[in-house]
């Protein structure tokens, strides 16, 4: 009973909890933010490839009276994968003017990736 008395009146310990909760909650921002950085930096790296296989795919519009849409679609993937990324054909989409015209005008690639925490894995 002196041992916990004495560890409850005694405030020079009191710094010494309070410094490695401190240090604690300091810890977690650090890797939450950390983890955070990597989650925007790959959301930009996706976000380029995807913009690059669009831009690429691109210089083969406009296609006139259904032209050859497997060869865009192909172009847009060939360029995602030299970007490191995966694109499933589904996910590119080539746009026509209207819903009964023939004529494409755009290029649509979405993309999406799982980002690997450092941190947030403790």
């Amino acid at each position: 009973m002196k041992i916990l008395k004495f560890f409850i009146n005694d405030k020079r310990a009191s710094i010494t909890v309070f410094t490695g909760i401190a240090i604690i909650v300091l810890l977690g921002f650090g890797a939450l933010v950390t983890d955070l950085s990597l989650t925007y930096i790959k959301a930009n790296q996706i976000q380029n490839a995807a913009d690059a296989a669009a831009l690429a795919a691109g210089q083969e519009l406009p296609i006139l009276n259904g032209g050859s849409v497997e060869n865009i679609k192909t172009t847009a993937l060939n360029y995602a994968e030299k970007n490191a990324i995966t694109v499933q054909k589904e996910n590119v989409k080539i746009i026509a003017v209207s819903e009964t015209s023939k004529y494409y005008t755009k290029v649509r690639v979405e993309a999406d990736n799982e980002v690997n925490y450092v941190l947030a894995r403790i």
